[in-house]
């Protein structure tokens, strides 16, 4: 097995070697505040995205149940997630400019109040982590 600074690549040795090429390269560029704060971020909004993920599931369900269309083949790079929160939180008036992405009135018929605050804390957690790594690297 090829040895890399005298290590084997093999199980333990090698996260060794991957946890001294993070603290080189990223971990003494960041300090341990702003690791915090990414890891707090990042990981709250990712589980934000499930959940919400899944509601939009159902919501999906509900509507082809009801046999009403809808939905539009819409899904780049999970936009079709953020799409729905964007028409379930905000107010009608801005949710319908949405309208040629996703048709705003059925989806908003069959959310609900839970699918409400998920969609609100996926938007916040994700907008203040991503405007949190802006203003870091900006202000670093």
């Amino acid at each position: 097995m090829a040895a890399v600074h005298g290590i084997d690549r093999t199980g333990k040795d090698f996260l060794i070697v991957i946890g001294k090429i993070m603290n080189d390269y990223v971990a003494l560029t960041m300090s341990p505040l702003w690791m915090w704060v990414f890891g707090i971020g990042f990981t709250s909004t990712a589980i934000l995205l499930l959940l919400f993920a899944h509601r939009v599931r159902i919501i999906e369900r509900k509507i082809k149940k009801n046999g009403r269309d809808g939905l539009r083949p819409l899904d780049l790079g999970g936009s079709k997630i953020v799409t729905y929160a964007y028409v379930i939180v905000f107010p009608e008036h801005i949710a319908l400019r949405l309208e040629r992405l996703i048709d705003a009135n059925i989806v908003r018929g069959y959310a609900t109040k839970t699918d409400w605050i998920t969609g609100l804390l996926f938007i916040a957690t994700s907008h203040c982590w991503i405007i949190s790594t802006i203003l870091y690297f900006y202000l670093r």
